[in-house]
């Protein structure tokens, strides 16, 4: 059924919102458009992320990372035994369970699949990954990985059922926005916080480039809600928070992968034919602009490759090394393209350290999302996997255009950022980095909430249970679906 062409627009300018607005008690919306119970959910997810992602030793730089060669020894130590894993992350990774947990008990959803083939070729790629223990080369890494790819997809679904997409969009970007402002504060206590410095890079509780990712996807959905909802003072302040985080962590992938994030959330606001228009005219100058740096002379190409190292002392022609990388990775894959060597059976402490010697550095991943997915499930998988990200940019684009709310525009976004950042980088489809939030996303645009978001047992008689606060932008609605 069309929309009727009074749909109100969600704030002042961007997305149209198909809904009715209800009101409610102000008791009833806590601050920042998240209801008592989301908050919940979010601050035990927020204590599992801690003890799995984030290094609160004080102690972590790029010398002693595993790819410099420091603590190999434990690596292979997990790999042999799951109990030999940190205490903070069999924590993190345990806690998980309770956040799945009050998920179900706390909400009461009425759900709908909104998305059926992209369900559906999602759970393909799931299956093929199982599938793979049976080739794998490395069965017991390949077993682990598997199960937790599932407790993520778990994690995710019990999230995305329990909120409708707008609030989930919200619970992103506050999670987010915790772990970012978490590591960035840790980094100003710890005394390490030295931007003067030509060789600092922003670090705190990640990697330099973990902490980019993050910050990038922060800056990118704050920009969105700054720019397409009538309250956005609060995502400007987020978003320049963001914004200068990325710059200070020095990141190459993450300020490309952030700079093209923000077109793409500006291009949401146009037509499909302005949107192609647009698109063509990028490429067209991205083409001029390689044709023109092809005929430069070489000392002119070492002065702008130079520049672009953003001041740090690295090998810009090899791109950190990555190049090299590279090559040794399909050369040690080349008899396994099809199907893969098996889901996470590659990357082995014994081949960490083998290519160490080679490379003089100890990669654990192959430093792009594209190379690694063809080392992990072969050309098959491959085609499977971004035949699924093609059809989910399709149907969140379908959503924008149909009028079913900015948040689609942000979760398509994200996904762009991490097309571009995966060109170098992994961490968008390693399940210990990404996993939970892809799988938040993945089922946020599958699932619809057909009613109410969830069934208080003990609201007040009257009180409207959807807490989403328009407040902070964000539409108060019964439905999450269009009709």
């Amino acid at each position: 059924m069309k929309q009727p062409a009074s749909i109100p627009l969600d704030g002042r300018k961007g997305f149209p919102i198909a809904s009715v607005k209800k009101e409610e008690p102000e008791s009833s919306v806590v601050p920042g458009g998240l209801g008592i119970r989301d908050w919940i959910v979010l601050a035990f997810l927020t204590l599992c992320s801690l003890g799995l992602n984030h290094d609160l030793s004080g102690k972590y730089d790029e010398s002693s990372s595993v790819e410099m060669g420091y603590g190999i020894d434990s690596e292979e130590k997990f790999a042999k035994d799951v109990g030999a894993a940190p205490i903070g992350r069999q924590l993190g990774f345990a806690g998980l369970f309770v956040v799945i947990g009050a998920c179900w008990v706390m909400y009461r959803p009425n759900l709908r699949v909104d998305a059926p083939i992209l369900l559906f070729l999602s759970l393909c790629v799931i299956g093929f990954i199982v599938a793979s223990l049976f080739w794998s080369t490395q069965r017991g890494e390949t077993i682990r990985e598997i199960i937790r790819i599932l407790v993520f997809l778990l994690t995710g679904y019990s999230i995305s059922r329990s909120m409708n997409s707008r609030t989930v969009c919200l619970f992103v970007l506050f999670f987010l926005l915790f772990a970012v402002g978490l590591a960035a504060g840790f980094d100003i206590v710890a005394g390490n916080f030295r931007p003067w410095r030509g060789d600092y890079r922003m670090q705190g509780t990640f990697h330099a480039n973990e902490l980019a990712r993050q910050a990038t996807l922060l800056a990118v959905g704050s920009f969105a809600l700054m720019s397409h909802t009538s309250a956005n003072r609060l995502w400007r302040i987020v978003f320049i928070f963001a914004l200068v985080v990325v710059f200070l962590t020095k990141s190459r992938t993450g300020l490309v992968s952030m700079g093209v994030g923000l077109i793409a959330v500006q291009m949401m606001k146009l037509n499909v034919s302005s949107s192609i228009g647009f698109a063509s005219l990028g490429m067209f100058l991205a083409a001029s602009g390689l044709l023109m740096f092809a005929i430069l002379d070489s000392a002119t190409k070492r002065s702008i490759l130079g520049s672009s190292s953003m001041g740090r002392e690295v090998e810009v022609g090899s791109l950190t090394g990555r190049i090299p990388l590279w090559e040794e990775v399909l050369d040690q894959s080349k008899n396994q393209y099809l199907l893969g060597g098996g889901y996470g059976a590659f990357w082995t402490t014994r081949r960490t350290q083998e290519m160490g010697d080679t490379l003089h550095w100890y990669p654990r991943h192959s430093h792009s999302i594209y190379i690694e997915t063809l080392v992990n499930v072969g050309i098959v998988g491959f085609a499977m996997v971004f035949l699924a990200v093609l059809l989910y940019l399709s149907k969140c684009y379908s959503k924008i255009w149909s009028g079913a709310g900015w948040q689609y525009g942000v979760f398509a976004s994200f996904t762009i950022v991490g097309l571009v950042n995966g060109l170098a980088e992994a961490a968008f489809i390693l399940p210990r980095d990404s996993g939970i939030l892809n799988a938040i996303l993945l089922f946020a645009v599958v699932l619809c909430h057909s009613d109410l978001r969830y069934i208080d047992s003990n609201a007040v008689e009257g009180m409207t249970p959807e807490l989403t606060g328009s407040k902070y932008g964000l539409d108060r609605s019964v439905s999450s679906c269009p009709e």
